[in-house]
């Protein structure tokens, strides 16, 4: 009889032993899959993020496209006109460098402001002609080269 009740102590150790160790499986277990679903919801949110995202990227491609093709009309654009104004004007561009004497009358007044004696002046003229215009654009600039000697 002995035999018998050492036999089932040694049972019921090995017995308790085994559930104890399957509780803590158990619990571990419901950890694991507690995690396990955490993961999917934060996956399905990315995966739904990642299709949005998809999606304005497309969009912003398809707008980047029309600027382009927008660009590259104004760029052709901008190409023919200046074409058309160059065929519509012309420059001129002189240049002479005079001594005080050889200025006109009411240009020559103005280098008797200065309190300094003029060595040489520097005519710049520009004039530019449209077509179909009534009169030449014209500007007139003196460089004053003074005589500090």
């Amino acid at each position: 009889m002995q035999a018998i009740t050492t036999f089932r102590t040694s049972v019921d150790s090995k017995f308790s032993d085994l559930s104890s160790r399957i509780t803590t499986m158990h619990t571990t277990l419901s950890a694991v899959t507690g995690k396990v679903r955490v993961m999917e919801d934060s996956l399905n949110d990315h995966s739904d993020k990642i299709t949005a995202l998809e999606s304005l990227y497309d969009k912003l491609v398809s707008k980047q496209n029309e600027h382009h093709k927008k660009l590259d009309d104004l760029e052709s654009r901008s190409r023919r006109q200046n074409r058309t104004l160059k065929e519509a004007c012309s420059w001129m561009w002189r240049t002479e460098l005079l001594a005080p004497n050889q200025l006109r009358g009411e240009d020559h007044d103005l280098l008797l402001y200065g309190s300094f004696t003029v060595k040489h002046v520097i005519l710049l003229e520009f004039e530019e002609v449209r077509k179909n215009a009534e009169r030449p654009i014209c500007a007139t600039a003196f460089c004053i080269l003074p005589d500090f000697e």
